[in-house]
């Protein structure tokens, strides 16, 4: 189950203006969660694997 709340709802700025900031891993993550709602398969998006 998804959060009711999405991440621009709670976040001012762009999704890139915070992961400019974080480490390559941390903003890949950052950005998956950003955008789970706009997903087809958000289950399937947070599994990948390499």
């Amino acid at each position: 189950m998804l959060p009711s709340i999405r991440a621009d709802q709670v976040f001012a700025k762009s999704c890139d203006h915070y992961v400019s900031r974080l480490s390559f891993h941390q903003g890949e993550t950052f950005r998956l969660l950003w955008g789970i709602h706009d997903s087809d398969d958000p289950v399937d998006d947070l599994c990948y694997t390499d």
